[in-house]
């Protein structure tokens, strides 16, 4: 059974959040016994947009690893980096990108 470990929604200033999920999960769901997700996000034109997504699920049948999605590349990148620094990462390479929007 999964445990949430921290779900939360952090609204960084009136038109920026930081969405993170953690959750602990048994390693036959994930080999890190987790799985997390964070999400900064840019509002503009009455709608939250995705900027920079970083988690660590599966894509097309790939081992799981933590990886990002960012608003200016198609494609999915690996990355290694402490879980705990991650937020901050986001929050920086969002604030970077939300002009492209």
């Amino acid at each position: 059974m999964a445990e949430i470990i921290e779900d939360r929604d952090y609204l960084l200033s009136e038109n920026e959040r930081l969405a993170v999920k953690v959750i602990k999960v048994s390693k036959e769901d994930s080999p890190f016994g987790y799985k997390a997700k964070f999400q900064f996000m840019v509002f503009k034109y009455g709608k939250w947009h995705t900027v920079v997504r970083v988690d660590n699920t599966r894509h097309k049948s790939k081992v799981p690893s933590l990886h990002i999605h960012r608003i200016d590349k198609e494609k999915v990148e690996e990355i290694e980096m402490h879980l705990w620094d991650v937020g901050n990462y986001v929050i920086k390479l969002g604030r970077k990108l939300k002009r492209l929007l």
